[in-house]
């Protein structure tokens, strides 16, 4: 599925206008890096966002590249992966 990015919370890896390709989730391994398009906990939206860190019960800690104009699990908590839409596994970036 092709997504466009909508905002700045993931630059400098992602810029607003950016469209990027997800595959369908369907149980892949997540790995630390990967980029998520997943649902949003409190308002249902859909946002891409980078896994920071999995914790010990299998819930992701996702984080935008730029930190200071992201909702994520700083605000929200770590997310099930049942919150998870689609995967992104391109690696040609990291976050700064």
């Amino acid at each position: 599925m092709e997504v466009t990015i909508r905002g700045n919370s993931m630059e400098p890896a992602l810029l607003d206008g950016d469209n990027v390709i997800f595959e369908k989730f369907q149980d892949q391994r997540l790995e630390v890096g990967d980029v998520v398009l997943c649902q949003h906990p409190f308002n249902g939206k859909n946002i891409v966002k980078r896994i920071k860190r999995i914790t010990k019960n299998n819930r992701l800690f996702v984080r935008g590249d730029n930190p200071l104009y992201s909702s994520d699990s700083r605000s929200f908590g770590p997310l099930s992966f049942s919150k998870i839409i689609g995967l992104h596994k391109e690696k040609s970036y990291e976050s700064v």
